[in-house]
Parts: C-alpha cells; structure tokens; sequence
C-alpha cells in the first residue's frame, strides 16, 4: 500500500541458497569457521574465496569454476541460482586456491607472503630466496602458510625426521654412501641442479646401484622429510653449506652417537 501511495514500483526480492554444512545442516561457527576473515588468516586468497562462495548455489553459463570478479558479474543472472541450499564444501575451496596461487608470479606471491613470515617471526636470506623456494612449491601448496609449513626446513634447521621413511631406505651401507657424497659435495664449486644431480647419479652408476639408493637418504639427511619437490633442486636452493652441515649432522649422529 505504501509504494503504490508513493507512486513507487513494488520491488522485487530474492536471495541465494542457504549456506549448509557437507551434513546439509545450516552453516554456522558451532561447526566451523564462517568469517572471511577466518580463511584470511588461514593463508586463502581473497579472489579465490570470492570464486568459491559466487559459485554456491549460482553456477555461469559454461560451468566454468574459475572466473574474475569481473566476468561474475558480466555473468551473473538470477535464473541459473539454485533453489536448494548449497554445501560449503572444503575440498573445492581448497581447489580454487590452489589455481590463484599457480596463476600468481613469484614476485605476487612474494607481497603476499612476506607478512606471514614477519608475523611468524621467520628469518629469510633474501628476497631472491624467497622467490626460489615459492617457485618450487607453488605447483604443491594450498594456503599460503603451506609455502611454510610444507617445507618448513627452507627457513630452519630440521627438528624432527621421519623415522619410517629413514627405516625403509637406510641400510648398513647407507652412512658410507653419504660420506662419500658429503666429499664430493663439498669440493663442488658450481653448486646447481644440474652438478648436484650429476654427482649423485654418476656416484650410483659407480656403485652399481639404483640412484634412488642415494636420493631418498639425502632428502631424509637434508629435510628430515619424505616428501617434498625434486630434491636436486631443494639442495641448490638450499646452498652448499647448509646442505653439508645437515649431512654432517646426520653421519655424526649415526656413526659416533650410534
């Protein structure tokens, strides 16, 4: 009665589906977290959070998942959002990240990382080093935060190692092995990929054995870790050094302390 008093057009309302929990029971912070700021500070990025929650209950004309804010919008029309509620699923959130955090240079990544590792209170070399670690990760990591939880020994000393992983691939001979590597190591003067590789696999060429003989003990001695990227190219963003002092840790604590 009021608009038509006022001369003014009777509006139209609508709104999105309820937002449900993978239980189909009504989101809320009882079950998980719901602020944006939540995934803020869990290492999510803006764009991909806004992806994500544009394609609940809504979906574009080709079912592309990743889109601009800008093509949303070009997009966006009432009669393709659903009427059902829509499930706030992890997994394809977690999808959606991973594809902004590919799309991004290393110099993107970088702004974005840095306060993370000043809040954390982490000492970095270099911003170059920076770039050379978020290189080798942005094909594996979720969040941001993972460029430093996956990979934690880039920016410290190993604390803990993987003792399954060094039970499977350590034998009797193994320490020798790598005494003879830590040698060949440390008269290399260009320490890259390709020289680090070339020492490791001529050295199992020399033993008659498989490189992997020697890979999988380097990568426990150096990372403390069973997974990671190539490991020929972690120990060059390592450095030389760094890489000799941990091999050096690990044959002490196996030979003299053993």
């Amino acid at each position: 009665v009021l608009y038509e008093y006022f001369g003014w057009d009777v509006p139209v309302f609508a709104h999105l589906p309820l937002l449900l929990n993978p239980d189909k029971s009504k989101l809320s912070k009882r079950q998980g977290d719901v602020a944006v700021e939540d995934y803020r500070d869990k290492g999510y990025l803006s764009e991909a959070l806004i992806n994500f929650i544009a394609l609940l209950g809504w979906s574009p004309f080709d079912n592309k998942e990743i889109l601009s804010l800008e093509q949303m919008i070009e997009e966006f029309s009432l009669e393709r959002v659903s009427k059902s509620g829509a499930v706030f699923n992890i997994d394809k959130l977690n999808w959606i990240n991973t594809q902004y955090i590919r799309m991004k240079s290393n110099e993107e990544l970088t702004k974005l990382l840095i306060p993370i590792i000043e809040k954390r209170n982490i000492d970095i070399p270099s911003v170059n080093y920076l770039h050379k670690v978020i290189e080798l990760l942005k094909e594996r990591v979720i969040t941001l935060h993972d460029f430093i939880d996956f990979a934690p020994y880039f920016y410290t000393e190993p604390e803990e190692y993987d003792e399954k992983y060094k039970q499977k691939h350590w034998s009797e001979k193994t320490n020798d092995y790598l005494l003879e590597i830590l040698r060949r190591f440390e008269k290399l003067d260009n320490f890259d990929k390709n020289s680090i590789e070339k020492i490791v696999r001529d050295y199992a060429a020399e033993l008659n054995i498989s490189p992997s003989k020697l890979i999988h003990p380097l990568r426990y001695s150096t990372t403390g870790k069973s997974v990671g990227p190539g490991l020929f190219e972690l120990i060059e963003v390592l450095g030389k050094e760094k890489v000799v002092k941990r091999i050096t840790i690990i044959l002490f604590i196996f030979i003299i302390m053993v």
